[in-house]
C-alpha cells in the first residue's frame, strides 16, 4: 500500500508525515514537477519517498496518470495550493478526500466572498 506525496512545503511538516507513514508500513511515493527545488531544503522529501514521480502537480490527470500502477491508499498535500488537486485525484481513486467545493472556496477569496456574501 502506497501513501502519495504530492509536492511539499518548506516547513518540514510533509518529511514528518512522510517518516509517520513509513514507520507505519507503507510505502511512499513523491510527485513533484521540480526535484531541484528541493535540493536546497535541509530535510529533503525524494530521500525518504521509495519512489518519485515526475507529473504537472497543478493538473490531476498528469499525477493520476503519474500513480497508475500503484496500490494507492491515499494521496495527500501539505501544500495548500496543492489541495485541490490531491482531493481530485483521491476522488477519482475513490479514495477518502477533502471536499473539492470547500477547499476552492477557501483557497480562492473570490469564490469565499460570493459564497459567504448572505452571511450576517
Amino acid at each position: 500500500m502506497t501513501i502519495v506525496f504530492l509536492e511539499a512545503n518548506s516547513t518540514g511538516t510533509t518529511t514528518a508525515a512522510m517518516r509517520l507513514a513509513g514507520r507505519s508500513g507503507y510505502d511512499l511515493a513523491f510527485v513533484t514537477e521540480n526535484r531541484d527545488f528541493y535540493h536546497q531544503l535541509p530535510d529533503n522529501p525524494l530521500h525518504l519517498a521509495h519512489t518519485v514521480l515526475a507529473a504537472n502537480t497543478y493538473d490531476v490527470l498528469s499525477v493520476l496518470h503519474a500513480v497508475r500502477g500503484l496500490d494507492v491508499e491515499g494521496i495527500i498535500s501539505f501544500d495548500d495550493y496543492h489541495l485541490p488537486v490531491a482531493a481530485g485525484c483521491a476522488s477519482g481513486l475513490g479514495l477518502p478526500h477533502a471536499d473539492l467545493a470547500g477547499l476552492l472556496a477557501t483557497r480562492f477569496k473570490d469564490v469565499l466572498r460570493e459564497r459567504t456574501a448572505d452571511c450576517p
